[in-house]
């Protein structure tokens, strides 16, 4: 039965619905504890949209509850959702929707959350039904279809998707009618709307049920809990947003659009000095009318952003351009940077500016004014958009180029920006992945009277790394207190530093070679190996290969415990990013991958192939680049996936003690940095706010760091410090 509260009653009699008191159903809903949740809103933005409903359902889809928040102040329902738990679909809109209000959710599960987790490492790419039904995939999809091209007809495809449809009708097989949805911003509360509300909270306790059973059966419980509960942070971070230093933000623009041009003319005139025709062109143009000044006859003729005019120079110059396009899944010509920085001693000058455009453009290109279009003129603040589940380790990923349509019109911007108009994007911007500069970061500011603070962890990743694989020399760096990068210019150069120096006087007697030592170091932590340092660092083989042999018998724990990932990774398809909690990440075509690592007739092929001297057929590049990735994926998903979970989890704590203490809105998330946590807060809670965040970091870090202390360190300022 369906229950609409509103005090239009009588614009909305129907047979479809009853009325019902406010009074009534705040006690019904008490009653559940538990129950189905949505909301229907006329945006995306919680600080600009409003909510048009609430919806509660009860656990056995008998009662439906629907409010009418444009007559009912939902606030008289604050108790019930703060006391309750909530079981929705992709709860984080709903969350901040509620946060805007004043009503903090605590406790929920979110049946959107719980996919994702199940099919962690699945990618949205299409699947021909004959090959889902071929490999047995049960992934939840939508039937798309693609436009037919010239020679190329339309053909259907599955694709992943965890929308609430998709995920009903494969385990109820029952199709959620959500057209409806669409319409809402622009009709407003009707009856369609009511009753489309309604059976939105209808199905989520059975698809919640049936989910957990997997869980149950994969003893993975606690990475449900942990994935569900960290919704809440993650909504508040969103909520919260970060200050800009608007003014200090686009002077750095501007000098780096002014840079940008000095190089591309420095570029030119590099060209230019060349003397080759192909790249050159005359400027003279006869004209009876004017005086023409001839003392520059010649400019650049190429455009640096087409890779058909640059292409042609690199190879004149004696790169190779050949380079794997990992979308075509084929070598195909490439102007990118990483090609002319591994092939940098080719021509030294070009390099060096080519480079610097390179780094100069993604500055200007990305962060721009787009910045300064996303600050919220209600909150005067960015708030950006962070994806959970979206990256292969679960670390969380941040902004979008789609356009905040709500923020856009509230500022009279282009619904649809062109794409070479930065000063039309009104986006949402990346603000974990900044340039690693002090004046960048600095730019993030704390309001007056407030402090920014930052608190990260003290070296994670090989902190958890030497706990997971118990090595004994990584082991002894942190015991000891030594310099990692010392130590390991100690194990890689022992004909240049003696035995029995003391570790902690490498920093100051051997400084070149512990900077030497930070590529190495770097290289074998992410799975690269001596031929990765011939690539990146145009190394002599011989010495390459000997780095890498002191290197993995300096560490030769952590090195066999590599081994076993990436074993069990190939004989299974699974990597194993946490064992206490059961989080998984699946290598989603391994059955194809498998088959061919066992095929006689496709290795042999390849030996014949490689016998001839031929290159490898694409197949052969599919299988070996899949092998790569996920060797990596299984090792670096065990130390940065395990991160990603105990950041989840001790964020999850603290936005509770905020919520307990009644400091929601004083104590804010700002920004999230896989193991940094940003907040702000009003100077006389600042010591109280460090204080907690770093018990809650160093408790939940304790659990999963088994051998060794994970210590944070907090920086507090005006300003991002760390």
């Amino acid at each position: 039965m369906i229950y609409f509260v509103s005090n239009q009653k009588t614009l909305f009699e129907s047979d479809s619905f009853q009325s019902m008191s406010v009074e009534e159903s705040v006690a019904l809903i008490k009653s559940w504890k538990i129950f189905q949740f949505d909301t229907e809103g006329t945006g995306l933005d919680c600080h600009i949209a409003k909510v048009l409903l609430m919806q509660f359902g009860s656990m056995d889809k008998t009662t439906q509850v629907v409010v009418d928040c444009t007559t009912i102040d939902p606030l008289l329902y604050k108790d019930v959702i703060e006391q309750g738990f909530l079981v929705g679909q992709n709860l984080k809109y709903d969350a901040k929707m509620l946060m805007a209000l004043g009503i903090f959710i605590r406790r929920c599960y979110d049946t959107m959350i719980a996919e994702m987790l199940r099919y962690f490492g699945f990618p949205r790419i299409p699947v021909s039904p004959e090959e889902y039904e071929e490999q047995k995939y049960d992934f939840p999809y939508h039937i798309k279809t693609s436009k037919a091209k010239k020679n190329c007809p339309s053909r259907t495809y599955y694709e992943l998707s965890f929308a609430l449809d998709a995920i009903g009708y494969k385990y109820l097989g029952v199709n959620i009618d959500k057209s409806v949805r669409g319409k809402i911003k622009y009709v407003g509360i009707t009856e369609e709307v009511i009753v489309y509300g309604a059976n939105d909270v209808v199905h989520l306790a059975d698809i919640m049920n049936a989910q957990v059973a997997y869980f149950k059966s994969i003893n993975a419980m606690p990475a449900l809990k942990i994935e569900c509960s960290a919704v809440l942070p993650i909504a508040y971070f969103e909520y919260c947003g970060v200050k800009i230093d608007e003014a200090k933000w686009l002077s750095i623009y501007k000098r780096n659009c002014s840079d940008l041009q000095k190089v591309k003319d420095k570029l030119n005139a590099f060209v230019v000095n060349l003397g080759n025709k192909d790249f050159i062109r005359n400027t003279i143009q006869l004209d009876l009318f004017e005086e023409v000044d001839t003392s520059d006859k010649s400019k650049c003729s190429i455009n640096w952003n087409s890779t058909d005019d640059v292409v042609p120079l690199l190879k004149f110059l004696g790169y190779n351009t050949k380079g794997w396009n990992k979308e075509k899944k084929e070598e195909t010509e490439s102007k990118g940077a990483d090609l002319v920085k591994k092939q940098k001693h080719v021509n030294p000058e070009f390099s060096a500016l080519y480079l610097e455009l390179s780094r100069l453009e993604k500055l200007c290109s990305t962060y721009g004014p787009q910045y300064i279009n996303a600050i919220n003129p209600k909150t005067k603040r960015i708030h950006t958009e962070f994806r959970q589940l979206d990256t292969v380790t679960g670390r969380l990923s941040c902004g979008s180029q789609k356009q905040n349509e709500d923020l856009a019109s509230l500022k009279d911007l282009p619904l649809q920006p062109r794409k070479s108009h930065p000063e039309e994007v009104c986006a949402y911007p990346q603000i974990q992945n900044l340039p690693n500069t002090d004046e960048v970061r600095s730019c993030f500011i704390a309001e007056e009277g407030n402090d920014f603070i930052s608190i990260d962890y003290n070296s994670e990743e090989s902190r958890l790394l030497a706990s997971l694989s118990g090595d004994k020399g990584m082991l002894e760096v942190f015991e000891k207190g030594y310099d990692m990068h010392s130590y390991v210019a100690w194990l890689i150069y022992p004909d240049k530093i003696p035995r029995d120096i003391d570790i902690k006087k490498i920093k100051k007697e051997y400084h070149d070679l512990r900077q030497s030592a930070k590529g190495p170091e770097f290289t074998f932590a992410f799975l690269g190996n001596w031929a990765t340092l011939v690539g990146n660092y145009g190394m002599p083989k011989e010495e390459a290969m000997q780095i890498e042999e002191n290197y993995k018998k300096g560490f030769a724990g952590a090195t066999k415990y590599q081994e076993q990932c990436k074993k069990y990774t190939e004989s299974t398809g699974i990597i194993r990013v946490c064992r206490e909690t059961g989080h998984i990440s699946r290598w989603w075509d391994w059955q194809k991958w498998i088959k061919r690592q066992h095929s006689t007739e496709f290795w042999d092929e390849y030996r014949e192939r490689k016998a001839a001297g031929l290159p490898r057929t694409e197949e052969a590049n599919e299988h070996f680049a899949a092998r790569n990735k996920y060797d990596k994926n299984s090792v670096n998903s065990t130390t940065q996936g395990l991160g990603a979970v105990i950041f989840k989890e001790f964020t999850y704590a603290l936005y509770i003690w905020i919520l307990d203490k009644g400091y929601q809105n004083k104590v804010k998330f700002c920004v999230p940095v896989h193991d940094e946590i940003c907040e702000e807060c009003p100077k006389e809670l600042t010591s109280e706010v460090v204080a907690a965040t770093k018990h809650f970091m160093e408790t939940v870090g304790a659990k999963y760091c088994h051998r060794l202390p994970l210590p944070a360190e907090e920086e507090v300022g005006q300003f991002w410090k760390h």
